[in-house]
């Protein structure tokens, strides 16, 4: 059976009221003002065509799990600046119920946009067989901020995505791609190492792969030796693209045969459940 309504009415019924709607405080910063409010924010209908909101009770798809954000250096980085009252307050509000009540984090592997500096976990060039591979850094940064939402929700639930690989293994020999020319958030990138079109940089050779999976499946288990087992890592944050920011991907956008062995081998090491993939 299909049900039609108007997307105004949707979010009016998601408000509980049109009273409840009118009644809306909008809270914002801008580089010239920081956390403005603005008291009774009322909607207005748009002068153009309606839009109609389609929807199928009869045909159940996906079931959402739940809702989160990702870790990153600079939130904790940020938080560190608080009185540990007014932290954990913020804290609260993100992980507690019946706030915000987030129950999935997703953390790098590695630096990514929002890191103090660019890193891997292996920054020793041809270590093809990870024996410097650590994940100290973190120790000081990430773990800390996962553990704290942790104490406040325990059964958070944890997956990873790289946005790079480590430098290395990159034709270019940099974590980002420099897609906008001689990088805007890239300025230690030499000239003429910029990959402009939408390849992955990723050094295309079996030994590169298979130490990528054997990279990736050490990040998971290092990370469940402190306790935090993750219920998925994948091998790249987006397909490919050249801009995105500090620390572009460059994972391979196929995975050959070999590493996919390599990989499934490996995490199979780290004790994943069956929801881990």
């Amino acid at each position: 059976m299909r049900y039609h309504q108007s997307l105004f009415l949707l979010l009016l019924a998601l408000l509980g009221s049109p009273a409840r709607a009118q009644k809306l405080t909008w809270v914002a910063s801008t580089a010239a003002e920081q956390w403005r409010v603005t008291e009774n924010v009322r909607s207005s209908r748009s002068a153009g065509p309606a839009t109609t909101v389609q929807v199928y009770p009869d045909q159940p798809q996906q079931a959402i799990e739940g809702f989160g954000g990702c870790f990153n250096e600079a939130g904790w980085d940020v938080l560190l600046t608080l009185p540990a009252a007014r932290r954990g307050e913020v804290l609260n509000a993100l992980f507690a119920k019946p706030q915000a009540a987030f129950s999935w984090g997703r953390l790098p592997v590695g630096s990514n946009d929002y890191s103090l500096s660019y890193y891997s976990y292996n920054e020793v060039a041809e270590d093809f067989g990870m024996r410097n591979f650590n994940i100290d850094r973190d120790r000081y940064i990430l773990i800390p901020y996962i553990k704290a939402a942790r104490q406040i929700a325990p059964d958070l639930r944890l997956w990873a995505s790289p946005w790079s690989p480590p430098a290395w293994m990159k034709v270019n020999n940099h974590y980002s791609m420099g897609g906008l020319g001689h990088d805007q958030w890239a300025s230690d990138m030499a000239r003429g190492r910029s990959i402009g079109n939408n390849a992955t940089a990723f050094r295309m050779e079996n030994r590169y792969l298979e130490a990528y999976a054997l990279y990736l499946s050490k990040f998971v288990q290092a990370y469940a030796k402190e306790g935090l087992r993750l219920r998925g890592c994948t091998c790249k944050t987006k397909s490919c693209t050249s801009r995105s920011g500090k620390a572009a991907p460059g994972g391979p956008t196929t995975w050959p045969i070999s590493s996919a062995t390599t990989w499934g081998q490996n995490s199979k090491a780290s004790r994943w459940g069956p929801k881990s993939g």
